[in-house]
């Protein structure tokens, strides 16, 4: 199960011949043919001709960046592809399931660079200001676009350190949250899942009065006050 999850990760790199630390920008992980999801904040202040795709740690091999990339509109995901999938590697299967208190979660990614690693993670809460789960241990390993994992799919990509008081631990999005956005892109596997009813699935200690005024916060932070009509 580990090798199939490594065998979909990808590190982003800001030179094309140089694995110095330095230069490392992301994480990454298949979801579909030549389909990377990331961090959509790697690209900015870049541009894609800008950034090379290693299909895993230590390759001397470079992929470019095909094209358009992909921004998720409200979340910090985004999606890039090459010209073709690299010998040996796969697309990870995806965990859309929005229960965040079942299963074990595994990160799995690259630290300091070049170094591939696997790291437990517990969902302590959601935050639904940030749209992220806050996960446990403090002081993660792994780098933004690292995947997490539940019984060998992917359920989520971390994407920051989320930083309470006193406290870092990583900030993970889910599928779920972008499973419309993703479904887009790479077919209609991604199911389509309604805002609504992501936050009335995730807010289930609040009684209804108080879910819809968070939806119409949220509303009209995204889309302004003609979007608050719900």
């Amino acid at each position: 199960m580990t090798h199939a999850i490594e065998t979909s990760l990808v590190s982003l790199w800001g030179n094309k011949y140089s694995t110095n630390p330095k230069h490392f920008v992301c994480g990454g992980v298949f979801v579909g043919k030549a389909r990377i999801l990331t961090a959509k904040h790697a690209f900015y202040g870049r541009t894609p001709a800008k950034i090379w795709i290693r299909p895993y740690a230590d390759a001397t091999q470079t992929y470019p960046i095909l094209g358009e990339v992909y921004l998720c509109a409200d979340l910090d995901v985004a999606l890039i592809h090459i010209e073709s999938m690299p010998s040996g590697a796969m697309a990870l299967k995806i965990d859309h399931i929005n229960d965040s208190n079942s299963g074990a979660y595994t990160l799995h990614g690259y630290f300091e660079g070049r170094v591939e690693c696997r790291q437990k993670l517990t969902a302590l809460s959601f935050n639904p200001h940030d749209r992220v789960y806050v996960t446990s241990p403090k002081f993660p390993k792994g780098h933004s676009g690292s995947a997490v994992c539940r019984a060998g799919r992917l359920w989520g990509l971390a994407i920051a350190h989320y930083t309470d008081p006193n406290i870092d631990r990583a900030a993970v999005i889910a599928v779920h949250q972008f499973g419309d956005w993703l479904g887009r892109w790479i077919g209609s596997s991604v199911p389509q899942i309604r805002e609504k009813e992501y936050f009335y699935s995730y807010l289930k200690q609040f009684d209804k009065s108080e879910v819809e005024g968070m939806f119409k916060d949220y509303l009209i932070n995204t889309q302004g006050a003609q979007g608050a009509s719900i």
